[in-house]
């Protein structure tokens, strides 16, 4: 589970695969095992792809493999319980599920993608969003977070698959929450009182300070 995932919404999986469908086994167990089936987006890897590798490393073999991904054969879409925290599903506690399916395909499942110069999928972004140059961390947790699969995720027929993660107040009755930042105020106030607090040292970014740009009012809700 990836700190960009927030606990339930990424799961990264890996398995010693054995025969046709069994990453898709696994997604319906988990999502039907105790808590992780609050889990959202589901990502399975084969044992060999991901052998040696672990904590960020994952990142890497994700985005090799999806080189060879097939949106149209390899996207497994459903729906279940989830977090009641999570603020993009349609209901709270239900809403969709994805996995994605990168394992190595056996020629039951037609076998291995010819690896694609281009990986087929496109994210969908605020322009404010794409204006405050986030890290690939923090665009990952923000469009796991803003994205429904059933309802903001399809694939099109040209093979790609498409994931809406912009800001959706209008689509979520019970609102839409604000990203949480410090004000500049208590940013430049805490800058300022550093050397009291004993901290030593200059001070430190604030955090926050990235995540300004992505505020959209003064209030908990949108």
């Amino acid at each position: 589970m990836p700190p960009a995932g927030v606990a339930h919404n990424i799961a990264v999986c890996v398995i010693e695969k054995s025969y046709a469908g069994q990453a898709l086994k696994v997604a319906h167990a988990l999502w039907g095992a105790g808590q992780m089936s609050f889990n959202k987006f589901l990502i399975v890897l084969s044992a060999e792809d991901a052998e040696g590798v672990s904590g960020e490393g994952y990142a890497d073999v994700i985005r090799e493999r999806l080189h060879r991904f097939d949106p149209a054969r390899d996207a497994l879409f459903s729906r279940g319980v989830l977090d009641v925290l999570d603020h993009s599903a349609p209901q709270m506690g239900l809403g969709g599920k994805l996995c994605l399916d990168l394992t190595r395909k056996t020629a039951e499942e037609g076998g291995e993608v010819p690896y694609r110069e281009s990986v087929p999928v496109e994210v969908v972004w605020d322009d404010f969003v794409k204006a405050a140059g986030l890290d690939f961390d923090d665009l990952v947790w923000l469009a796991a977070g803003n994205a429904d699969p059933v309802r903001d995720v399809s694939v099109s027929a040209e093979g790609v698959l498409r994931l809406d993660a912009r800001f959706k107040p209008e689509q979520v009755e019970r609102g839409w929450p604000n990203v949480v930042t410090m004000s500049e105020e208590v940013i430049e106030a805490v800058d300022a009182r550093w050397a009291k607090y004993g901290l030593g040292g200059d001070p430190l970014p604030s955090p926050s300070r990235k995540y300004l740009p992505l505020m959209r009012s003064h209030t908990a809700k949108l």
